[in-house]
């Protein structure tokens, strides 16, 4: 295999699209890959960038072979982007799907009880409104005669409590 136009240490001109290019290109790729430091991390936009330029070197080593190689290769590539690294990731992947749409219901619970619990302090309130307004105007309370003296101590009871307290 004769060696790219700027040698085998120099990444080629992107022109240069000759085999030994392209494996000089996958060499350098690879290179940048396993040596981004201790982390060995990629993030999304470098990965994409990556996986790309990958992905059309391949593609095109494999379409020196045949056309169709090509075709098939790409197919793969595509799939491999998709897929799961491991089964055990497949596995985590389902289960943090799961999580989230249990998170959701949770959470879609709590807002239903929120919005009863606004409902209920409105109501009370609204009694309470109802309660100094009465208080405002003197009038005794309402209260329900349930024998001789039921009506006079509950008087008492609410104007020694209630009205002494505001």
């Amino acid at each position: 295999m004769p060696a790219p136009a700027k040698g085998w240490n120099d990444e080629p001109v992107e022109a240069d699209i000759s085999l030994s290019a392209d494996v000089v290109r996958i060499r350098i790729q690879r290179n940048k890959l396993a040596h981004t430091g201790v982390k060995m991390e990629i993030q999304g936009e470098d990965f994409v960038a990556a996986w790309n330029n990958v992905k059309t070197i391949l593609t095109r080593l494999a379409g020196s072979v045949s056309a169709n190689n090509a075709a098939k290769w790409t197919k793969n590539i595509d799939e491999m982007l998709k897929a799961a690294l491991t089964t055990n990731e497949e596995r985590y992947s389902k289960e943090l799907m799961n999580w989230y749409w249990q998170d959701m219901e949770v959470k879609q619970q709590l807002q239903n009880v929120g919005e009863k619990l606004t409902d209920k302090m409105d109501e009370i309130l609204n009694k309470l409104n109802r309660s100094d307004e009465r208080k405002v105007n003197k009038d005794p309370p309402q209260t329900e005669k349930k024998g001789k003296y039921w009506g006079t101590l509950q008087l008492n009871i609410y104007e020694n409590d209630y009205w002494a307290s505001r």
